[in-house]
């Protein structure tokens, strides 16, 4: 079968090279044929994912046809009429992320709730008086050169264990859970979900908890199936209406912003019941990198740590969240990055005593980077000499978990 797809290939970018002409349509189309047939096998034959002869079959054309094609045409659609509304209105025009919103190729479920007129100011060009990132940062910027403001932003995660829409009806879940799970009057929302089968409704139904589009504008990425799969692993971003129409918040479109970690299916890629999803976005002049993954669980009895931290370097290493970022980790591309998800870690420790243990690990590596930086200004000849006092070093960037033992303990509670 291999010799047949390399024969096929060989004559097909021979003779466009050759002629200059395109390649027909219907050869394409036993390319594809042949490349699907590979995958069809090597995933029958694979079966820890699947265990019926049936179940494997009915993945396999999952997968070679692609999920989300029944949404395509509507969302493509949604996404338009919300550009052009966007377009009309004056608004967003400098935001084509958040005008075209995910799913806008068809890839996804989600495409995009604009915002409405009426949420927006008409005195945008001037610092705003409602609520807001730019309250802090307008009237700061009015007698200072450099300014900074505060940010109130809530980030959370949870596992739905594949609840279907009738369970949540049935149950009153999403309409329980909200209040008490999500509170009200943050600048920014970060929520990530696991198997999750639901991911329109819950999202329609926490846009709606928050105000809706007059308040709130929602962005996301979703990786994984509803119907074979376990649901989805997804992304959510909710950020103040009149933040984005200033440009105080703004999200870029990755390159590589879903990675699958799943059952592998030979050449066709991974299973995407575990991966990774990410977004990258600017708060002012701070880059965040906001990921959610589901790691490896363990497995008949079997300890898959080493399997999970795989998947824990993968997600930093493999995921590239902006377009020009090949030759770094994406930790090292932001000021802040932060992963949430069902790790599947399993930890028995207490919370507070888990961090405290990946403080100390980050204090420790923070004094190897302030060593080396000294070490480095020692060879450029940065220290002082006869009268003249020596220079005094820069005091170094305060790590987040630093932060966070420093709050008072309610507040560390509710943080944490």
């Amino acid at each position: 079968m291999w010799i047949w797809i390399v024969g096929v290939n060989a004559t097909l970018w021979a003779t466009f090279f050759k002629t200059g002409h395109l390649i027909p349509e219907w050869a394409m189309w036993v390319r594809t044929i042949l490349m699907r047939l590979v995958g069809f096998i090597d995933a029958v034959i694979m079966h820890d994912l699947f265990k019926r002869w049936w179940l494997r079959i009915l993945s396999c054309w999952r997968i070679c046809t692609g999920s989300g094609v029944r949404d395509a045409q509507h969302m493509a659609a949604a996404a338009a009429a919300a550009a052009a509304a966007a377009v009309e209105g004056g608004m967003m025009a400098g935001y084509p992320d958040f005008r075209m919103g995910p799913g806008h190729t068809g890839e996804g479920p989600l495409s995009v709730e604009s915002m409405g007129k009426e949420g927006v100011s008409s005195d945008m060009e001037v610092a705003r008086s409602g609520e807001g990132l730019g309250r802090t940062y307008g009237r700061a910027m009015e007698g200072q050169e450099h300014a900074t403001a505060s940010v109130l932003m809530f980030v959370s995660t949870y596992n739905m264990g594949g609840i279907t829409l009738k369970d949540a009806i049935d149950n009153d879940g999403l309409a329980a859970v909200l209040p008490t799970w999500i509170p009200l009057d943050y600048d920014l929302y970060v929520i990530g979900v696991q198997e999750c089968c639901i991911i329109r409704e819950f999202r329609r139904a926490v846009h709606k908890h928050l105000g809706g589009p007059e308040a709130y504008v929602m962005v996301g990425k979703e990786i994984g199936d509803d119907r074979i799969l376990h649901g989805f692993i997804a992304l959510t971003i909710f950020a103040r209406t009149q933040d984005v129409a200033t440009g105080a918040v703004y999200v870029q479109e990755g390159a590589v912003d879903r990675v699958a970690s799943g059952v592998s299916f030979g050449p066709m890629g991974r299973a995407p019941n575990k991966g990774f999803v990410g977004l990258s976005m600017r708060v002012h002049d701070t880059s965040l990198a906001l990921i959610t993954a589901h790691f490896a669980s363990d497995k008949k009895g079997r300890n898959r740590l080493g399997k999970r931290n795989q998947d824990a370097r993968r997600t930093l290493s493999d995921m590239s969240l902006l377009w020009d970022s090949d030759d770094f980790s994406i930790h090292t591309q932001h000021h802040f990055t932060v992963v949430l998800g069902d790790l599947n870690y399993r930890n028995r420790g207490h919370p507070e005593e888990i961090l405290e243990m990946v403080a100390h690990s980050a204090r420790e590596c923070q004094d190897s980077v302030e060593a080396a930086q000294a070490r480095a200004s020692g060879a450029r000849g940065e220290t002082g000499g006869g009268d003249s006092p020596s220079p005094t070093p820069r005091k170094s960037w305060r790590s987040s978990y630093d932060k966070f033992f420093a709050l008072p303990e309610a507040r560390r509670v509710l943080v944490g």
